[in-house]
């Protein structure tokens, strides 16, 4: 049995091989006593396809929204949420319940967090709709306008140099500074070529392109000869401060005096004195060698750079020159050799309107208008879907959940105090959800590094605990208030000797029952939590403390789950 929006459902289904894929469900009284329930309460007639029973679960528990009640169609977009997505949030199984591995049995896709919490209504997710259609169409255009810049881009250069050609043969002036549109122009009203054997104006060219590129070698030859003087007479400077690094380390060996005399008879010797003094002066010389030679090779660089740079100037300028010259040659040869000028304008011409009618047939129209619109639009989308703050709901749901998390964990058996759990989860950064702790040294422990059994238990109960009230607190949610955990004991295996735990154990359901109590007063909701445990293994006392939640006792051979087929 189970109450869903007022309504009290009877809920069945048959062994596994009898009736495998059908399950019964019936509205009924809600005064109707679980234990007055029994097989012959359930009619035949009524098992219908697992399909169907979610359908009819999942409009019960208002799962789906309706196409028809929205303004828009934009329902696909929306992520498709039912029964099953609430699931890994009310449901621990025996072998999940004190994981230190998975926190979930099944992972639940954190981008369905914001439906089943019910945070933003219909038009949040028109928005989003519109957003991905709108990211994709420019994309898309983008994309068109890239490929008609390139495409227009060679059939213009091809008409520009058409154009170009044509004027040389024909002693025109071509203004590279042109627009494409003025280019288009000219070409309405081309000039007719004039008939000549020859063009003088290609041949003078030519031969001004030949003294220009003589005085170009001639300069360049100068420069790079006097940048290997330079290099030659920097190596001969390094040489040079070699030599008198050398002889600046001998120098320091020898102590100068004004005068030498016999150590015997004590007359002066002229002779040592003199060649004192050409010692000083050698070494009075080194020393003005050695404090010039950072100037003289700051001079050798910078000198050397300036011709480098003269030279790279001077070959990029000859080589502009050098293939204007091959291309006319070419040309003036074909003149001179094959055909007449007449022919060579006339082909010209020809190629100038062919390139022309290319152009026009091939060239792509794109409307930049239409793009800029676009992107305008998304960005309004973009400023409007930022009102809804979606970070700031993350965030400020993280925060409830983590603080009651903590909250319930501090009654539980957890050896770290305080407990400062904390959850990680956002459909656009992680793919999962993250619990962990922080301890006194601010070191940060993963849920697999938490310890003993017991801290992973606390830690699944408090969770669980905290997504319980939270989804009973959002008005909108679609999560069922329902929690069903499986031998949450397992832990201790009390036996009714070991009294610690025993209490811990029953500090267990101590939270759990004053967690529903706290959800009944702050929201008028009663949750149900359904507890498959050993609970008569809690001792005569708690037995009794109990006894008023106790639903069914399955030992003495009545299993939950039948073991015979």
């Amino acid at each position: 049995m189970i109450d869903l929006n007022n309504q009290c459902l009877l809920i069945g289904r048959k062994d596994e091989y009898d009736g495998k894929n059908r399950i019964y469900i019936e509205e009924i009284s809600g005064k109707v006593n679980i234990k007055d329930i029994s097989f012959n309460n359930f009619d035949d007639n009524k098992y219908i396809k697992i399909k169907d029973f979610l359908d009819i679960l999942n409009n019960k528990m208002d799962m789906h929204i309706n196409p028809e009640s929205l303004p828009f169609e934009f329902e696909k977009k929306i992520p498709k949420t039912n029964i099953r997505s609430t699931l890994p949030f009310i449901f621990q199984t025996q072998d999940i319940i004190d994981s230190k591995i998975k926190l979930f049995y099944e992972d639940p896709k954190p981008n369905h967090f914001p439906v089943l919490a019910g945070w933003f209504g219909p038009e949040y997710y028109e928005i989003l709709k519109q957003i991905e259609k709108l990211n994709v169409s420019i994309k898309n255009l983008t994309k068109r306008q890239e490929e008609s810049l390139h495409q227009n881009k060679v059939l213009i250069s091809n008409l520009k140099n058409s154009l170009r050609q044509h004027y040389k043969l024909n002693g025109i002036e071509f203004d590279e500074n042109w627009t494409f549109e003025y280019c288009q122009k000219r070409i309405k009203n081309l000039e007719q070529y004039t008939k000549l054997e020859y063009s003088n104006e290609l041949q003078k060219r030519q031969d001004e392109l030949i003294e220009i590129i003589d005085k170009q070698n001639v300069e360049l030859r100068k420069v790079q000869n006097q940048i290997k003087k330079i290099e030659k007479n920097h190596t001969q400077g390094d040489n040079h401060k070699l030599f008198i690094d050398k002889y600046t380390q001998r120098a320091k060996n020898y102590n100068f005096k004004e005068e030498y005399k016999c150590p015997i008879c004590s007359k002066e010797n002229e002779q040592l004195t003199i060649s004192a003094i050409n010692i000083y002066e050698a070494n009075q010389w080194l020393k003005k060698e050695l404090t010039n030679i950072p100037f003289h090779t700051d001079n050798f660089e910078k000198e050397l750079n300036e011709y480098k740079k003269n030279e790279l100037e001077l070959i990029d300028l000859r080589k502009l020159n050098v293939e204007e010259f091959n291309a006319n040659k070419v040309l003036l040869d074909k003149i001179s050799n094959l055909k007449n000028l007449n022919e060579e304008k006339q082909k010209a011409q020809w190629k100038v309107l062919s390139d022309s009618d290319i152009y026009n047939t091939r060239h792509v129209e794109f409307n930049e208008v239409i793009l800029d619109y676009q992107i305008a639009q998304l960005e309004r989308l973009k400023e409007k879907k930022n009102t809804y703050n979606e970070n700031d709901t993350y965030y400020e749901a993280k925060k409830i959940i983590q603080e009651k998390m903590s909250l319930n964990v501090s009654n539980l058996d957890f050896e770290h105090n305080p407990p400062d759990l904390f959850l990680d989860f956002h459909p656009k950064k992680d793919s999962e959800f993250k619990l962990y702790h922080i301890n006194l040294d601010d070191e940060t422990i993963n849920l697999n590094r938490i310890g003993s059994a017991s801290n992973a238990l606390a830690c699944h109960i408090g969770l669980f605990l905290s997504f319980l009230s939270y989804f009973a607190h959002q008005p909108k949610s679609k999560v069922p208030s329902i929690l069903f955990l499986d031998q949450p004991s397992q832990v201790y295996f009390p036996s009714g000797k070991d009294n610690t735990d025993i209490d811990k154990v029953g500090q267990i359901y101590e939270t759990i029952l004053d967690e529903i109590q706290k959800i009944e007063d702050e929201t008028g909701i009663n949750p149900q939590v359904i507890i498959a445990d050993h609970v008569k293994d809690l001792g005569d006392e708690n037995v009794k403390l109990y006894e008023h939640y106790f639903k069914a006792d399955f030992r003495n051979g009545i299993a939950l789950v039948p073991n015979e087929f």
